[in-house]
């Protein structure tokens, strides 16, 4: 979450407000948005499809191309299948 912070403070990344209870951290590479951390306010966001579809728009008048989020959760390929993503990488780490 440090690494976040200062992505924040550099201006590196940005903060955007979804709704009235919830919000995502971006950082931008080019026509990328990578979706750093997302939640929640009351814990549980209701309508998956719904948002995303609604980030999808808000990034596309923004003049993204691509939207994407990493996540060690398995389930997450299932969510993210059914709102439209698709794997572009998957990467392994074994901690020395």
């Amino acid at each position: 979450m440090e690494e976040v912070k200062r992505l924040l403070t550099v201006r590196a990344a940005t903060l955007h407000l979804v709704g009235d209870n919830a919000f995502f951290i971006a950082q931008w590479i080019d026509d990328k948005a990578h979706v750093l951390c997302a939640a929640a306010m009351n814990g549980h966001a209701g309508n998956w499809p719904e948002i995303m579809a609604s980030v999808s728009d808000y990034l596309s008048k923004l003049g993204c191309k691509k939207f994407t989020f990493t996540s060690p959760r398995k389930g997450w390929s299932k969510v993210a299948e059914q709102v439209g993503f698709s794997v572009e990488s998957v990467t392994y780490v074994k901690e020395l």
